[in-house]
């Protein structure tokens, strides 16, 4: 059956209204659907009249070809594809001037659906009953005596028209696929209405308290609409309502963090050294799971947010939202064992608390896990710490504290020292309380030795007389007895040079010869000459007109005459 242009007939007389609500989170608009049973006007039809000779529009003046529903109250016409929604329907025929009733005939879909002989010449009903939805073409034919020679005219009368009682139907899909109302999704949301008689479609944009309206058959939401509930129906030519739905569109990311043990926020690509713990939030749809990799894994495994885990290496979580977006992946290396630090003397290893009299010394640090963070150094004679860098020859001397940090922040268990000394300790002799110089003799009530080294003396020795070996000697010690004193000084590393002092108070004998003969002291004499025999190891002379003494050779002989 070819389809004209419709008149869409809804009554004049409203006995009964429908408000459906539609389903969806939210949705608070009241949408108005046809009467299951109404009252209806006495309809008009007017089709097509062909009398064997010419086709016209519209009822013939001797019949007129009636539609209504259960009850009726005024008129009006119905014209070719006029699209009805009544329960129940009445085809009525006014036998104005018809000589007999011939047949009725209706189709639906090009379907005969009622086929009928008729008879009589009397007003009647052509058909009742329910009709379902369709496209419907009724039939009717007649005769028509004009003469008493029954000379009859033959009229063939159709009436087109379609019966629509259902809402429309949709589809509404995500990225392509059907989806259910109430889902969530990421994807692009096309929402499509089908019906014979569709009008328009009613949606809803997130944060907005109304509806707007699209008269095209589909509506569709791109992933760079607003996020939020859109809802969704459509509506026929009748004024009927399909269910309504809902879709939550939702394109941010769930964003993560990750907590350590204090509470405090780890960077994503950070490090911890103590137990660890993921959780994350969403604005949208909400958080629908999370899951995790601990270190080693290549599969994802289901993971409760806020469990605290520990294990060394990297662990990896991510969040899934109800709209299936993807967080950003969020990893923290877990490393809880301490860094380690190497003392070197030259280019050979050295123990913490060592001294050397290498030309430097150095610290090298190491970590098998999370891997170095810094190095610090206290320098000789300083009160705090200052960067350094690992490996780097220091050659002041004096005493070095290392430590490191790994990027965990596990510093090393040991604050490692060393000494550096490349200068051996001296030392000051003293004769009594003057100082004299190393090899001296002297007749003093003691002699004693006093070490000296910026770093520290670690130890004195000192060889006595008559001895030949040394023995340890404390710093200042008065010795008496006479003879020759050796000393010496080590610090840790270093060892002084030798200093020696000879205590001797005994007066050296010695014999004046005046010609050859022995002759006492404080004498005078008219001898030829005279001589001085000393055992000491210099003597000395003032000569006659003389003020001070010159060093005299033991044994020589002076003259008279000289």
């Amino acid at each position: 059956m070819k389809r004209k242009n419709k008149l869409f007939i809804t009554s004049a007389f409203l006995a009964l209204g429908f408000v459906t609500l539609g389903v969806g989170a939210l949705n608070t608009e009241t949408k108005t659907a046809s009467a299951l049973t109404y009252g209806t006007n006495k309809y008009l039809t007017s089709g097509s009249t062909n009398n064997g000779s010419s086709i016209s529009s519209g009822c013939p003046s001797n019949f007129k070809i009636y539609m209504y529903g259960v009850s009726n109250s005024g008129s009006a016409t119905l014209y070719h594809d006029a699209v009805t929604d009544w329960t129940y329907y009445y085809i009525y025929v006014d036998a104005i001037n018809v000589s007999d009733h011939r047949s009725f005939r209706l189709t639906k879909n090009g379907t005969t659906y009622v086929s009928n002989s008729l008879s009589g010449s009397s007003d009647r009903i052509l058909y009742e009953g329910a009709l379902s939805d369709g496209e419907y073409e009724l039939e009717y034919t007649c005769r028509y005596a004009k003469n008493i020679f029954y000379d009859y005219t033959y009229y063939t009368y159709t009436f087109r028209f379609e019966v629509d009682k259902s809402a429309p139907t949709y589809t509404l899909k995500a990225g392509g696929y059907n989806i259910s109302s109430g889902s969530y999704t990421n994807k692009q949301i096309v929402y499509t209405a089908t019906d014979a008689n569709f009008s328009h479609i009613r949606y809803k944009r997130p944060s907005y308290s109304s509806y707007s309206t699209s008269y095209a058959t589909s509506y569709t939401v791109p992933t760079t609409g607003a996020n939020g509930w859109w809802y969704f129906y459509a509506v026929d030519t009748k004024s009927q309502s399909s269910s309504t739905v809902s879709v939550y569109l939702d394109t941010v990311l769930p964003v993560g963090s990750v907590t350590n043990a204090s509470g405090t926020t780890v960077a994503n690509g950070g490090y911890a050294n103590s137990a660890i713990k993921y959780t994350a939030t969403d604005s949208g749809s909400g958080i629908s799971y999370y899951q995790y990799k601990k270190p080693g894994a290549t599969s994802w495994a289901t993971y409760t947010s806020g469990t605290a885990v520990t294990g060394t290496g990297w662990h990896t979580w991510r969040s899934v939202d109800r709209a299936g977006n993807y967080s950003e992946e969020y990893k923290v290396y877990y490393d809880a064992t301490p860094a380690v630090g190497k003392l070197y003397a030259g280019t050979s290893t050295i123990a913490s608390g060592a001294h050397t009299n290498a030309s430097y010394i150095k610290y090298e640090a190491s970590d098998s896990e999370s891997g170095i963070s810094a190095c610090y150094v206290r320098m000789p004679n300083s009160s705090y710490y200052t960067a350094y860098t690992s490996g780097t020859q220091l050659t002041m001397e004096g005493t070095y504290m290392f430590y490191c940090v790994d990027k965990a922040n596990n510093r090393s268990t040991v604050t490692s020292t060393i000494t550096l000394d490349k200068t051996k300790p001296t030392g000051t002799l003293y004769a009594g309380d003057m100082t004299v110089a190393s090899g001296t003799a002297t007749n003093a009530n003691y002699v004693k030795f006093v070490p000296y080294d910026a770093i520290g003396v670690a130890a004195t020795y000192v060889k006595k007389p008559g001895s030949s070996s040394y023995e340890a000697y404390t710093s200042g010690t008065q010795l008496t007895a006479e003879g020759t004193y050796s000393f010496y000084s080590k610090d840790q590393v270093n060892t002084s040079d030798i200093y020696t002092v000879t205590l001797d108070r005994q007066i050296p004998s010695a014999q004046l010869y005046v010609d050859g003969e022995p002759f006492d002291n404080n004498g005078y004499t008219n001898g030829e000459h005279i001589r001085f025999e000393c055992e000491a190891e210099k003597c000395y002379v003032k000569l006659p007109d003389s003020e001070t003494f010159v060093e005299y050779l033991s044994g020589a002989e002076y003259y008279k005459s000289g």
